[in-house]
């Protein structure tokens, strides 16, 4: 995997505050985000269906197969295109990883 950053700690990216204009509304706020998780899930071929139909059951989503997001109160998913979407998520890179495994297993990668 690349590690185009890596020599950069990440709390020196963008400190915490606000950023832009300092008077009326804030141009830009950054915050850090503790357990952020980030995961591909790439239907195998033909099980697409399926695995929109596995996002409904598992996640409570309506899971768009294409440059959409789609929402899940622990999960945000977002079509990168058709079959292919990236998951972020607020609950670390285990819980993550056990919950797409459990989810789409057989189903997707």
């Amino acid at each position: 995997m690349s590690e185009i950053l890596s020599h950069l700690p990440a709390t020196d990216l963008v400190p915490s505050g606000r950023h832009g204009r300092q008077d009326g509304p804030a141009g830009v706020v950054a915050y850090g985000v503790e357990r952020l998780a980030l995961a591909t899930l790439t239907a195998r071929k033909g099980a697409a269906p399926q695995v929109i139909a596995a996002a409904a059951s598992v996640f409570g989503i309506a899971l768009e197969d294409g440059p959409k997001v789609s929402l899940a109160p622990e999960a945000a998913f977002m079509g990168t295109s058709p079959g292919r979407w990236l998951v972020s998520s607020g609950e670390g890179a285990e819980g993550l990883e056990a919950r797409l495994r459990d989810a789409f297993a057989g189903l997707a990668a």
